[in-house]
């Protein structure tokens, strides 16, 4: 058979260049821009593709570096002339490089930064996470900058809904899955970014609130919500039960709560409002306590409880709250818990 030989010189097509280019690390990009002149028109034409980014007002994090952006005023002494510039610092890790000093005000060498990394159709693999705007992105064209963002996280504070409208300008919202929101004990805001569509309808949404109110969760269309650290009431969770059963929840929507002490009386409660009778998990043996409610010929509310409670840890309560809609099909594996041996 004769043997066919490659050449190991021969460069790749411009099509191949593509596929293999958009498909590379950040970091061998970068070393591609440096080492092989041959391919940096290519290179530079392809956004990149991010495993995590952070924005607040003076900094900037992809994937593992961050820089900071700032103006430094100096005066050697009262016979020299004040020095303005700016003076960028850059993390790698937890190495700190040398500062940088430029002669260009901070928002400008910030937006070079910016753009430099983040151009029209850049993905973010794993979290973008928006902590403040900087004031060159309120004046960008939202028609030359879309980004595709599958995971948003949100510490809300003050002027956090501000800055998510500006920043949403900017986002592909048909490409986000999930959303997560702390709040901020000094800016109680959320409540007007959960009616957000792209914020009501994702596919799961993660909420830290210390207090929250229970009227805006009626109004959330997740497929799975998840609530931290929250304290609902008894009387919240058996409100949110009733809409979701009034308000024919779709199949497989799910609603967890992190954590909570109210297990026993909540289920005491759906029983004596809802007929819930007791149950097992028909495929989570991990799940100790549990309810069902008819909510229909075609489906179940399935309710359950997982201990997570640690001695040593006295100030979280014991308890992991969740409730999943069910097909009847799937839910006539639930056991009673007199048939449980």
């Amino acid at each position: 058979m004769k043997n066919t030989v490659f050449s190991r010189n021969k460069p790749l097509s411009y099509d191949a260049s593509k596929t293999v280019v958009k498909s590379l690390s950040l970091e061998i990009r970068e070393q591609i821009h440096h080492r092989i002149p041959s391919l940096r028109a290519i290179n530079s034409l392809f956004p990149f593709w991010l495993e995590k980014v952070k924005i607040s007002n003076d900094t900037l994090v992809i994937n593992n570096r961050k820089w900071t952006v700032g103006r430094r005023i100096q005066r050697e002494n009262e016979m020299e002339p004040v020095i303005d510039e700016t003076e960028v610092s850059i993390c790698l890790g937890a190495q700190r490089a040398p500062a940088r000093r430029l002669n260009q005000s901070p928002d400008d060498v910030f937006e070079q930064l910016f753009d430099a990394y983040i151009r029209n159709g850049t993905v973010v693999r794993g979290a973008l996470t928006l902590v403040g705007i900087p004031a060159f992105l309120k004046k960008k064209n939202s028609d030359e900058l879309k980004i595709k963002v599958t995971n948003l996280e949100l510490p809300t504070q003050n002027g956090s809904t501000e800055d998510y409208e500006q920043l949403r300008r900017f986002i592909d919202l048909k490409a986000l899955r999930s959303v997560m929101m702390i709040e901020n004990s000094a800016a109680n805001k959320i409540s007007s970014m959960l009616e957000k569509p792209e914020i009501k309808t994702c596919e799961k949404l993660t909420l830290t609130l210390s207090s929250p109110s229970i009227d805006p969760l009626f109004r959330l269309r997740n497929q799975h919500l998840w609530l931290h650290n929250s304290r609902l009431s008894i009387d919240d969770l058996d409100k949110l039960v009733e809409n979701w059963i009034i308000t024919g929840r779709e199949i497989g929507t799910r609603f967890s709560l992190y954590q909570t002490q109210y297990v026993d009386s909540i289920f005491e409660r759906l029983k004596q409002r809802f007929g819930a009778i007791e149950s097992k998990h028909p495929e989570h043996n991990y799940y100790t306590d549990g309810v069902t409610i008819k909510m229909g010929d075609d489906r179940r509310l399935v309710i359950f409880a997982e201990n997570v409670g640690d001695s040593e840890v006295t100030y979280h309560d014991p308890w992991v709250f969740e409730m999943e809609v069910m097909a009847s099909a799937s839910a006539t594996g639930i056991m009673g818990s007199e048939e449980v041996v």
